[in-house]
């Protein structure tokens, strides 16, 4: 029955980790910092409204430090999402975290145990991660086709036409991302082993694991567009004015 209930909490996970980004895809959101901003405003009450449902527990700061990896890699969406197609980077950064995943849990890496001895075959779960490569590897053989033509003569909303190079560093940026969100949940798994009475309850960290407050995708905002003007010096950067202009507004 638990894992019955896993694997349907996973399909809903796929569901709407599936569909998050898809604005990204149909929109033009600039260089991405605003959709980042709103994104983590969204996660950051959402995790709040469950640490309240789950009645206020102990706060570990150190779990934070999750919500900075993921709110890195997301800084990274649009500009990934613009330069290999919505299907490329959500696989790319997807499988990456799975490998990560996988990694630190089978091998007991960072100072987790080991989860070899709850695995009835191992040789099963070494040869789903072996597909898993394969997936990553293959996905970078998916191309973009030229947007269509629809009723009415308009056309139907397109990524940024990337050259080579520019698909290649959306596929680095892809796996940054997918190391950042490989990664978030370790700082909230460790305390479960390493913390003493620390809950065993996933869904306890919620809270602390997105911190989001208005004033950090500000302070990434500063930080990308530095990074975008030198990877790309003629980047629209109309998501930072967006941004600019939301920050100065609300007065933050």
């Amino acid at each position: 029955m638990v894992a019955f209930a896993g694997f349907i909490s996973a399909a809903f996970a796929v569901l709407f980790f599936g569909s998050n980004y898809t604005v990204v895809a149909k929109y033009d959101a600039g260089d991405g910092m605003l959709f980042q901003l709103v994104l983590c405003l969204g996660i950051w009450v959402t995790g709040l409204v469950v640490l309240v449902m789950r009645g206020s527990p102990a706060f570990y700061p150190v779990a934070m430090c999750g919500g900075v990896l993921w709110g890195t890699g997301n800084c990274m969406s649009a500009y990934i999402i613009r330069r290999t197609g919505l299907g490329l980077g959500l696989v790319t950064w997807g499988s990456t975290a799975l490998i990560i995943g996988w990694l630190t849990g089978f091998f007991g890496l960072f100072g987790l145990p080991s989860e070899q001895r709850c695995l009835d075959q191992p040789w099963l779960n070494v040869v789903g991660f072996g597909l898993a490569i394969a997936a990553l590897g293959t996905s970078t053989l998916i191309r973009k086709t030229p947007a269509q033509k629809l009723p009415g003569g308009k056309e139907e909303p397109k990524e940024l036409e990337a050259s080579s190079w520019e698909r290649t560093k959306g596929i680095l940026a892809s796996l940054s991302a997918g190391t950042c969100y490989g990664f978030n949940f370790l700082p909230s798994t460790w305390i479960q082993h390493h913390v003493t009475d620390s809950s065993k309850e996933g869904l306890d960290y919620a809270g602390p694991l997105h911190p989001m407050s208005p004033k950090v995708p500000k302070k990434w905002h500063a930080c990308c567009q530095v990074f975008n003007q030198l990877l790309s010096p003629q980047n629209d950067v109309k998501g930072g004015m967006s941004l600019h202009v939301a920050f100065n507004v609300n007065g933050m």
